[in-house]
């Protein structure tokens, strides 16, 4: 007679509000003064620490899966380190700077150590990812997500062609290497991640320019915007 057994899925969502700069009568940091990106850092880096060794404390870290990520990239006037190169803050922006944000995910018992996985993640995948994870169902809806659980343990899966991002009106279509803007400017991101030149008309772009403006339109039509 087969056994039958319960798996017991907990989760936890917690949105820190570090690291952010208070605004107006927001509260201030020791002695009166707004506390230094640095320190922001340090804390939130600390307050992850404790989640982990509680983690470790009641023997649930090797089969907790941890998905650290931002929404937004820094302030403009924060000044970062990413490889040999310094990155300024693009909160706001629709450049790299305000939407290329980490995405850290460790699984000891499923995802392997020290790799990093080159395939576009939009945060409409999460949903789908912890439902695969979880053995969840999935409501009876359109989804715009896709499913990157399989990445998540070191396989290929099925990595999405192209993301959207959206803010203040202004919107993009991208694949790895290509981006196009509602406005119509086309960069190249392989050779110019700071956009510093929108690619000239030209053949050799014409179908990716056609791929992503088709993109745009149909998402518009499924907004009902004019």
């Amino acid at each position: 007679m087969p056994v039958l057994t319960r798996v017991s899925v907990s989760r936890a969502y917690y949105p820190m509000c570090l690291t952010h700069f208070p605004k107006g009568d927001e509260p201030t940091g020791p002695n009166g003064k707004r506390e230094s990106f640095q320190e922001m850092v340090e804390k939130m880096d600390q307050n992850i620490g404790e989640l982990v060794a509680a983690l470790d404390k009641f023997g649930l870290r090797e089969n907790t899966l941890i998905l650290f990520t931002t929404d937004n990239g820094s302030p403009t006037s924060v000044t970062s380190r990413m490889g040999d190169r310094d990155v300024q803050g693009g909160k706001a922006k629709l450049t790299d700077a305000g939407t290329h944000v980490p995405l850290i995910a460790s699984w000891p018992r499923s995802t392997p150590a020290g790799t990093t996985c080159e395939d576009l993640i939009d945060f409409t995948d999460f949903m789908p990812t912890l439902a695969e994870i979880a053995g969840a169902d999935l409501p009876a809806v359109k989804l715009d997500g896709t499913s990157f659980a399989l990445q998540l343990q070191g396989k290929k899966g099925t990595p999405r062609e192209w993301i959207y991002t959206e803010f203040s009106g202004k919107s993009w279509a991208r694949t790895k290497p290509w981006k196009l803007y509602r406005d119509g400017r086309l960069y190249d991101m392989k050779h110019d991640p700071q956009e510093k030149a929108p690619v000239a008309e030209r053949a050799a772009s014409a179908a990716i320019r056609s791929k992503l403006q088709s993109i745009l339109n149909d998402l518009q039509e499924e907004k009902g915007d004019k």
